[in-house]
């Protein structure tokens, strides 16, 4: 395994090497892996004499506005001169082509696809992949094809990728934490990335509108016995009212999920009119929350995954309630 992930890794290399113009990407309603890998991947390219040009679907969330070159990433689509130039899009932390929203015609349209990911499940695309499902997070990864295209890691980089590491293993704390990671954490370190200011961004600065819907969001919490899935929903009213946004819910799907009596837990945020987003979490080993999202169209992994459900809230909780049962019946015979 160690040889075939050398192996794709140095295939991405040899794609970057022979191109000198990039379009870039990563999905949609991008996270702390998604953008830390995003910027890295744009400064490493900068290293490297070559031009990328950043495009996401969603703008990134105010938790990442520290991020180095963040202010580069335009949620405006990407000039058709721009792509005709382009010798490669390059998507990074997406299982599907979907998931890089409205971006991944453009890519398409470069003539060649690189992918670079760590979700064992989802689509398979790209002409040029390195998908591997045992990385903590696409940072992992990403630190690996640094060292292969020599590129430094340089305070700006290793902030980048720190930031990913901790978003993606819940701050070196979850089942995903690989050794490698924490070896990652120290090269970072000595690279100059600072946990505690990166920790201090994400976590612990936050509008007051992200601690009332959460307050709202907990003060809902209810338990399904049969599933074991503890689940609250905001309405798309609860975000009005509150002044809140959809990134104010970051963190809230983890405080459901540490109630004792659960299994796992659901959030579903009704962001417009017959259109609820819903994270997942799995509190118990046996299980699999990117099935449950799979029945959506969604996806993720194992202990955490999203998917998007096309109805009202109450009847999206009655719907994910119900597959919640689906499976934990399915698990038990």
């Amino acid at each position: 395994m160690a040889t075939d992930r050398r192996r794709c890794l140095e295939e991405v290399a040899r794609a970057i090497e022979d191109g000198s113009t990039f379009i870039a990407t990563t999905h949609v309603r991008p996270d702390g892996d998604a953008l830390g890998s995003l910027t890295a991947l744009m400064l490493a390219l900068d290293h490297l004499g070559k031009t990328v040009h950043a495009h996401t679907q969603d703008s990134p969330a105010a938790m990442y506005q520290f991020l180095p070159a963040i202010e580069r990433v335009s949620t405006e689509a990407p000039s058709r001169d721009a792509v005709a130039a382009a010798d490669a899009g390059i998507a990074v932390d997406c299982a599907s082509l979907d998931r890089t929203g409205a971006v991944g015609e453009h890519l398409v349209a470069t003539g060649k696809v690189i992918c670079i990911d760590h979700h064992a499940g989802g689509t398979p695309f790209g002409d040029v992949r390195c998908v591997i499902g045992e990385s903590s997070s696409t940072a992992e990864l990403m630190i690996e094809l640094l060292d292969v295209l020599g590129v430094p890691l340089t305070r700006e980089i290793a902030t980048s990728l720190l930031t990913a590491h901790v978003f993606d293993t819940g701050r070196f704390s979850q089942r995903n934490t690989t050794a490698q990671a924490f070896r990652n954490g120290a090269r970072l370190l000595e690279a100059g990335a600072e946990p505690e200011a990166v920790v201090r961004h994400m976590y612990d600065t936050v509008p007051l509108a992200r601690i009332q819907i959460r307050g709202r969001a907990l003060q809902r919490a209810e338990i399904d016995g049969p599933s074991g899935l503890v689940w609250s929903v905001l309405s798309h009213q609860d975000f009005d009212e509150l002044g809140a946004r959809a990134e104010d819910t970051e963190g809230i799907v983890a405080d459901l999920r540490g109630v004792g009596e659960g299994r796992l837990a659901g959030l579903v945020s009704e962001v417009s009119p017959r259109e609820c987003r819903v994270s997942l979490r799995a509190r118990d080993g046996d299980v699999d929350v990117a099935e449950l999202a799979a029945a959506f169209g969604g996806g993720g992994h194992t202990r955490a995954a999203g998917c998007t459900i096309e109805d009202a809230p109450g009847e999206a909780v009655r719907r994910l309630i119900e597959a919640a049962r689906a499976q934990a019946g399915a698990r038990t015979e």
